[in-house]
């Protein structure tokens, strides 16, 4: 298996992301989960120029992206011990949403300056401070704490497409940071909730699925995967293809073998309605995607081992996105592509 990340592609979709904000809006780019799983160490520095901050989940995350940029960068999941210490050292700013994450915080302080971004619980009911009591209770505390400073305030939109949920939401988050000085960097919106209310882009938008293509019909898909055909032969009619006999010839055909499968991050639920392209045509995934091999049809396509298969992306006038095979397998774009991650 090949990844091909387009970083003009990546550019482009910065770029035209940007023409739907105001122009006094920040652009945090998100690249958490291993930039959606295309990868830190080519997306990071391709956006260093573009954008205005990082946002990551975890610790861990912060320090890869560091080494790749003097942005600032951001943590959006639950503050933890896990190296804190290194994170603050590396001015990392953190999400605290309880004063128990400030009381952490505090202990790995050593007069370092620590930024933060309250999380306010708006109406998702994942992570974030829930009501004016408990944000009253967390700002006494960093009071009490010189070394810590309010940077920015944010929450999160469950459904953009819910247009009174989504502004009961504002109502909330613009309630809750109205106590907070008006240079607080208030974030309310990622990709969607930009695109499609733009009184919520305040002064910062997170965008994370934009910037690798999905989210606007204009915008481009960054990454591209391929394989190699690693095996052809020739199956009788009648004969059984992969395991569990789901699959039997219903004529004579030429199949082939090609160095993927769903430990790869191809997922199973493709195997049914799935195709790859090979030289510009589409080859139908027969039987059940194996752990590190998938069988396509080659019946009509003049082929030999070694020849590129395209499994995501697009090839002459053909194209297999994200998209389409979250809508085959049932699920939504982000996981197929997270699903191509490798380690950082």
């Amino acid at each position: 298996m090949q990844k091909i990340i387009n970083k003009d592609n990546l550019v482009y979709n910065v770029n035209c992301l940007k023409s739907f904000l105001p122009k006094h809006t920040l652009l945090c780019a998100v690249v958490k989960s291993n930039a959606y799983g295309h990868g830190i160490h080519e997306i990071v520095p391709t956006l260093n120029n573009c954008v205005d901050y990082f946002a990551v989940n975890n610790n861990c995350e912060a320090l890869a992206v560091r080494k790749l940029t003097n942005l600032p960068i951001m943590t959006l999941g639950k503050l933890e011990e896990k190296n804190l210490q290194e994170a603050i050292l590396a001015d990392i700013e953190f999400a605290i949403s309880s004063v128990e994450d400030l009381k952490m915080l505090e202990n790995y302080c050593n007069n370092k300056t620590i930024n933060i971004h309250l999380s306010i619980n708006s109406g998702m009911n994942r992570l974030g401070i829930k009501n004016k009591n408990e944000l009253k209770l967390i700002i006494e505390k960093i009071k009490k704490i010189p070394q810590i400073q309010i940077t920015g305030v944010y929450s999160h939109i469950g459904d953009a497409h819910n247009f009174t949920r989504t502004y009961n939401q504002y109502k909330k988050f613009l309630e809750m940071s109205s106590t907070l000085p008006a240079s607080t960097i208030r974030h309310l919106a990622n990709t969607e909730t930009a695109l499609i209310h733009a009184p919520l882009c305040m002064d910062m938008v997170r965008i994370g699925i934009g910037l690798y293509g999905y989210g606007l019909p204009q915008l481009k898909p960054v990454m591209q995967i391929t394989s190699n055909i690693t095996a052809i032969q020739e199956v009788k009619k009648g004969e059984y293809i992969g395991y569990g006999s789901k699959h039997r010839a219903s004529k004579d055909c030429i199949i082939a073998t090609i160095d993927i499968g769903y430990a790869d991050g191809l997922p199973r639920a493709w195997s049914q309605n799935g195709y790859t392209l090979l030289h510009n045509k589409k080859c139908p995934i027969i039987a059940n995607i194996c752990m590190n091999m998938t069988i396509v049809d080659v019946s009509n396509i003049k082929c030999q081992i070694g020849d590129k298969i395209t499994i995501l992306g697009t090839t002459g006038n053909q194209k297999i996105s994200a998209a389409q095979i979250a809508k085959a397998c049932k699920t939504i774009p982000y996981e197929i592509l997270t699903n191509f991650s490798a380690p950082l």
